[in-house]
């Protein structure tokens, strides 16, 4: 991985996360996936670091939770890298590196990244729901644009 953008948000997708592409990120505090969302949110705000990593956690809440704890990092001017195998939540960051096992296969802004679903589809990925929806519906003429928010295109759909 090279130089990140202190500015940015990542995730990382990977066919197999191993030891090898956690070594990438180690520089960086861990949250695994055995916190409650309460020790979750406990420890970001506590947390003297300007960017975290999340180990697979993210899955485990809820939308809201997922919500309130962008809203505490962008509050604290905080960023993360988020390294996770639920696709949905590639939507969260800026920007993505896809790997296979531990070989970095494409990387780019997220939403770059997913107009390459053949690769995508290739590793065993799928599109994000609301990436996929809106792409099919864009091939039929229904709306204009690729989302990664369902609540911007239920607006768009109904405006």
């Amino acid at each position: 991985m090279k130089q990140l953008n202190e500015f940015l948000n990542y995730a990382i997708i990977s066919t197999s996360i191993d030891n090898e592409l956690l070594e990438k990120v180690s520089e960086y505090p861990f949250f695994n996936d055995d916190l409650t969302f309460k020790e979750l949110e406990e420890k970001i705000e506590k947390d003297p670091n300007k960017r975290i990593v999340f180990n697979d956690c993210l899955r485990r809440y809820t939308k809201i939770e997922k919500e309130k704890i962008l809203q505490i990092l962008r509050e604290r001017n905080m960023h993360f890298i988020n390294i996770t195998s639920f696709i949905e939540e590639i939507l969260y960051a800026d920007y993505l590196y896809v790997y296979d096992e531990s070989n970095l296969v494409i990387e780019g802004k997220t939403m770059e990244v997913l107009k390459e679903e053949k690769i995508l589809k290739r590793l065993g990925f799928s599109l994000p729901f609301v990436v996929d929806l809106s792409t099919q519906l864009k091939y039929y003429g229904i709306t204009n644009k690729i989302y990664d928010d369902i609540e911007k295109l239920v607006n768009d759909l109904w405006s």
